[in-house]
């Protein structure tokens, strides 16, 4: 970013905040300068009595400003502390859950967790008759596949930026795209079709004319799941190349026609659990690209938030993701990446079927422990 001070990769959490007072920091800087040079002052009269004044009230304001920063960074561990600190449990959350060892376990790898088939059995009888369950599995390790409701095409929220993602690093792979060209924000870059872009994200607070390099452009779109980020990158690439890209890499049931945040357009986003798994697939295969650029799309994945597929993952265990949602919606994507096998690449959402609002927090608590009944099962 060429910007003078700048957090763009921090938490989202407290981000303006975190803007303020950073640059605050270099105004205080220059206070205390100022101030030391008034001090130092000599001479006499009318003149040196005003500087003492001036300094003095300097002194007042920096105190005044170092005790508000006190309280600020006081604040914010308090709070996380204490979201973190908020156990929700499984049953305030109605959540029925299995047996610590199953009653007739066919193997060691059952009695620490649960095989594809049961681990879906379960999620399915967390659901009200309204919700829609589907995910989509991969075993590196044997080649087996399983899915619940994976073909069906539906909206997929962020899951869809790792396609573009992708799609820009083939492009870099093949020498027409850069991550080092930079792109000067725009007011533009800040609608979709008239609509402004809302949603994750924080480039959609900042003013036209910072200029970002197209690395740091994707690093927000997979990492903060920013939309204004998501736009400009498909901006870049066009609609018609992206959905060429996903044809020709099988995903046949994908689908990029509007921009995030375009409203009023019957145009859609569209994919399957099934597809976006085999988008993963592709990825780990090194199918689409290699080397540097492979460890830059796994290194970004490895940085997005891991309250769903991620959240009980083991300590051993590598999780690469990416989360998507909306408020009817609730879903991730990730490889998983084990100690002593190959990987796994999972997909999965839960959505409400008549499109009226999600239960995010407990369905994020669903997909939490369907995963670890299933990592808990591969884990040798």
């Amino acid at each position: 970013m060429r910007e003078g001070n700048t957090y763009a990769l921090a938490p989202t959490y407290g981000k303006r905040a975190a803007f303020f007072l950073y640059n605050q920091q270099e105004k205080w800087q220059d206070n205390r300068k100022i101030t030391g040079e008034m001090l130092s002052l000599r001479g006499g009269g009318e003149l040196n009595a005003q500087n003492r004044q001036l300094a003095l009230a300097l002194l007042l304001i920096m105190t005044l400003l170092a005790a508000y920063s006190f309280w600020f960074d006081s604040l914010f561990p308090l709070a996380r502390k204490a979201a973190q600190e908020k156990v929700t449990t499984a049953e305030q959350l109605e959540l029925a859950l299995p047996e610590t060892t199953p009653a007739n376990p066919t193997s060691e790898r059952e009695k620490k967790g649960m095989t594809p088939a049961a681990a879906e059995s379960w999620a399915l009888a967390q659901l009200s008759s309204n919700e829609m369950f589907l995910f989509s599995l991969y075993d590196f390790e044997t080649g087996e596949t399983f899915n619940h409701n994976g073909d069906v095409r539906v909206f997929p929220a962020s899951l869809i930026k790792t396609l573009i993602l992708l799609v820009f690093l083939d492009e870099v792979n093949q020498g027409r795209q850069s991550l080092d060209n930079l792109h000067i924000l725009g007011k533009y870059d800040h609608y979709a079709a008239g609509n402004r872009v809302k949603g994750t994200g924080f480039l959609r607070f900042k003013p036209p004319g910072i200029q970002y390099a197209h690395w740091e452009i994707l690093s927000l779109m997979i990492s903060e799941s920013d939309n204004v980020a998501t736009n400009i990158i498909i901006r870049l690439l066009g609609k018609e190349l992206i959905n060429r890209r996903a044809q020709a890499y099988g995903l046949t049931e994908t689908k990029v026609a509007r921009l995030i945040f375009e409203r009023g357009s019957r145009a859609s986003i569209l994919s399957t659990m099934n597809d976006l798994t085999a988008l993963l697939v592709l990825l780990e295969n090194r199918k689409l690209i290699d080397g540097e650029l492979y460890n830059k799309a796994i290194l970004l994945h490895r940085n997005a938030k891991k309250h769903r597929i991620g959240k009980y993952a083991a300590s051993e265990l590598v999780v690469a993701n990416k989360i998507g949602d909306t408020s009817n919606r609730v879903a991730d994507m990730a490889l998983i990446y084990f100690p002593d096998r190959k990987p796994l690449a999972l997909s999965v959402m839960i959505k409400t079927r008549d499109g009226s609002r999600i239960s995010a927090e407990r369905n994020d608590e669903i997909i939490a422990r369907f995963a670890k009944y299933l990592l808990d099962y591969y884990l040798p």
